[in-house]
């Protein structure tokens, strides 16, 4: 074998040693199909005085999908309609 044989064959080994290395180092996450679609849209009402309106009713559509959320509004006026899918 040639000198200059002999560092293509150690630089193509310390090459694949190093993919190898960073392959196991970062992989893929295997996670990133497991996630969710989903949003949610959360706010408190209030009248113009800045009181809170605790008997309020909040209706959310989504208009591409037709879905809609009514989320109860607390006795703080605080409302959170969660689950909701884009569309």
């Amino acid at each position: 074998m040639s000198l200059g044989s002999i560092r293509r064959t150690i630089f193509s080994t310390f090459f694949a040693a190093i993919l190898v290395i960073f392959f196991m180092v970062n992989p893929a996450p295997a996670h990133a199909q497991a996630t969710t679609s989903t949003g949610s849209i959360q706010g408190s009402i209030v009248d113009a005085k800045g009181g809170v309106v605790a008997s309020a009713k909040v209706t959310v559509t989504n208009k591409g999908t037709g879905q809609v959320s009514t989320p109860a509004v607390s006795d703080s006026g605080v409302y959170i309609s969660g689950s909701l899918k884009p569309g």
